[in-house]
């Protein structure tokens, strides 16, 4: 998970994405 880019994470749908994962 260290490779992603947090200041973009959080910006980005990316942690909807992951909770539809976990």
């Amino acid at each position: 998970m260290a490779a992603f880019p947090l200041p973009l994470f959080f910006q980005t749908p990316w942690f909807l994405f992951l909770r539809v994962l976990f």
